[in-house]
C-alpha cells in the first residue's frame, strides 16, 4: 500500500546544547536567536525574555503537526509569536522553535527512517535544557506548551521529568492521528472517506517495519514513522500529576469539542487537571465566527486576551 494524501486540515504534517546567535532589546522584552539540537539537525529557535528582573518561570512552545515553523504560521495568524511575546509582556520567559520537517523539509522528506522521536523528542530535551542552564529562569518553573498533535506529546515529558512543574494542552486530542485525519475527511466526502479507510488501518497496525515497505509513504509520513508514533502512549497524560490546563475553542474546525469531552471523561478522577472552552474562537485561539474550511485563518488576528490571561494565571499559580 502507498498513499500521498494532501488535506488542508490534516493534522500531521537529540543532544541538548544551544548556541546563542544574537541578542536584541526592546523596551519590553529580550530576545535571543538560539539554536536548539534536534540530533543531527540544528533548529533556529527563539528565547524570549522579560526585559527586567530575573528568576522567571518559563514555558517550551510544542508545536502542532506538520511541517511548522516557530511562529506556527497559518495563512495570516502567527499564534506561538503572538503568545511567546504576551507572555514575555507578564514577566513569563519562552522558547519556540522550527520544527525540523519545517527547517530540513527536503531532507526530511526523503529520510524513510523519520520518526516521531527524531520530529519532537530532541528539540524538547534541548529547550529544556537551554532553560535549565540559563541563570535568568526559575528552574523550578518550566512548563510545557502543547498546541494540537503537541498535545500527545508533553504528557510523555511531564511523566518522565518530575522537575517540569506542569503543562498546558491547547486544542489536544487523545485520538489516533490516522483516525482524526478520517474524521476530517469523512466531513468533506464519504467516498474518500471509504477510499483511505483501508491505507489508515493498515498504518495503524505497523509494529514494524514490513520488508520492502520501507519508503511506503501513508499521509505524509513514512512506514517508520507510524510504528514509532504507534508505540506513543498516547494516554500518558492520565498518569500526569503535576498541574495540567486543557483549553479549547468552540468553534475549532479542525478538533472538535467532542476531544474536549473526551479529556473530561478520560481525566474525570484526576484533581491536578483544570479546563478552559472558549466559545467563539478556532484552533489557533483566535476568533472564529464566520469561518469555514475555505477562508479560515485569512484574516491577520491573534489570541484571544482572556486565553493569554488564562495561560499567566496558571503558571503564576
Amino acid at each position: 500500500m502507498k498513499k500521498l494524501v494532501k488535506l488542508f486540515f490534516a493534522i500531521i504534517l537529540i543532544s541538548s546544547s544551544s548556541l546563542l546567535i544574537l541578542s536584541c532589546y526592546n523596551s519590553q522584552y529580550l530576545k535571543e536567536e538560539i539554536v536548539v539540537c534536534n540530533n543531527d539537525y540544528d533548529l533556529n529557535g527563539e528565547l524570549i525574555l522579560p526585559s527586567q528582573g530575573d528568576n522567571f518561570p518559563a514555558v517550551v512552545i510544542v508545536p502542532g503537526s506538520g511541517p511548522m515553523d516557530m511562529d506556527g504560521t497559518t495563512n495570516s495568524q502567527k499564534p506561538y509569536k503572538y503568545l511567546t511575546q504576551q507572555l514575555a509582556l507578564n514577566g513569563i520567559a519562552s522558547i519556540r522553535f522550527n520544527k525540523v520537517s519545517y527547517q530540513y523539509n527536503n531532507e526530511i522528506a526523503s529520510d524513510i527512517h523519520f520518526t516521531i522521536e527524531d520530529e519532537y523528542f530532541y528539540a524538547i530535551t534541548s529547550c529544556i535544557d537551554i532553560l535549565k542552564n540559563n541563570a535568568k529562569i526559575d528552574k523550578n518553573n518550566i512548563y510545557l506548551i502543547g498546541h494540537s498533535f503537541g498535545s500527545q506529546i508533553i504528557p510523555i515529558f511531564l511523566n518522565d521529568d518530575s522537575s517540569l512543574a506542569g503543562g498546558i494542552i491547547m486544542a489536544g486530542t487523545t485520538m489516533h492521528i490516522l483516525d482524526l485525519i478520517l474524521q476530517q475527511i469523512k466531513k468533506q466526502s464519504e467516498e474518500l472517506y471509504q477510499e483511505y479507510l483501508p491505507y489508515c488501518e493498515y498504518a495503524k497496525s505497523l509494529t514494524e517495519v514490513p520488508d520492502g515497505e520501507g519508503s511506503y509513504f501513508y499521509f505524509g509520513a513514512y512506514s517508520a514513522y507510524y510504528v514509532s508514533y504507534n508505540a506513543l502512549n498516547r494516554y500518558a497524560i492520565k498518569d500526569v500529576n503535576c498541574p495540567i490546563m486543557i483549553m479549547q475553542g468552540g468553534l475549532d474546525l479542525q478538533i472538535e469539542t467532542s476531544h474536549f469531552e473526551n479529556y473530561m471523561s478520560l481525566l474525570d478522577d484526576k484533581t491536578n487537571v483544570s479546563y478552559c472552552y472558549y466559545e467563539n474562537l478556532n484552533h489557533l485561539f483566535s476568533s472564529g465566527i464566520g469561518e469555514t474550511i475555505n477562508n479560515a485563518y485569512q484574516k491577520s488576528n491573534t489570541i484571544d486576551d482572556n486565553v493569554i490571561k488564562d495561560i499567566v494565571a496558571f503558571i503564576k499559580q
